[in-house]
């Protein structure tokens, strides 16, 4: 007999193969699975995900010139960030991208982030302030 926990990660499976299933060969259609996989790895904390959508070689620029370098590096961030906010969520609110090379992509995004600081995190002890 099937419980609510296997019916969610049903649920979790269906999405996630439904991400997979997206053909990526323009910039709209990179987008599209790029926000769908950041979505997911983080309101889902399926942090294994960023293997599957970064090259070895990424750097991503955050928020005041903050570089992450590598995909371990991009990883320990996102789990960072879970960790000091469980209950953490993202919205994509804009995202593009623009050729760079023969099959490489510079992408921008805008999100926003919204939780409860319940867990430690660089700045210190957790607050329980929201994060909008």
């Amino acid at each position: 007999m099937r419980t609510g926990g296997f019916e969610y990660a049903d649920a979790l499976h269906a999405h996630e193969k439904a991400l997979r299933a997206i053909q990526v060969n323009d910039a709209e259609s990179l987008c599209a699975y790029l926000k769908g996989f950041w979505e997911f790895i983080y309101n889902y904390k399926m942090f294994n995900c960023v293997y599957d959508i970064y090259n070895d070689n990424v750097e991503v620029y955050r928020e005041n010139g903050f570089v992450l370098e590598g995909i371990p590096a991009v990883e320990r961030n996102i789990m960072s960030m879970c960790t000091a906010f469980p209950d953490l969520q993202v919205e994509i609110a804009t995202i593009f991208a623009a050729p760079k090379g023969k099959d490489v992509y510079q992408v921008w995004m805008r999100y926003y982030f919204t939780g409860t600081n319940k867990g430690p995190s660089i700045y210190g002890p957790p607050t329980g302030l929201k994060l909008e």
